[in-house]
């Protein structure tokens, strides 16, 4: 009997060796909210190019669309005369 619960102090010793071995791997509350922060501040840059991507969509629209008006009345005009 004494065999077997030395047995098992010994299977326990290494599960415990070897759980101790991985847990260096495992992320901490400050790993974590590095993360955290690191995501919040792409999703801020993600947010800011998608503005500056759609500032620079409305301004090429306008800038065609004057060019357009303005050649469609030059050619009435030229009809016209």
């Amino acid at each position: 009997m004494a065999q077997a619960a030395t047995g098992g102090v010994h299977e326990l010793g290494s599960r415990v060796r070897a759980l101790e071995a991985r847990i260096d791997c495992l992320a901490t509350k400050e790993d974590i909210g590095a993360v955290k922060a690191l995501v919040a501040e792409v999703k801020a840059l993600i947010a800011e190019r998608e503005t500056r991507m759609l500032r620079w969509l409305v301004g090429t629209l306008g800038v065609a669309a004057l060019g357009m008006t303005a050649s469609v009345v030059a050619t009435i005009v030229r009809a016209l005369a």
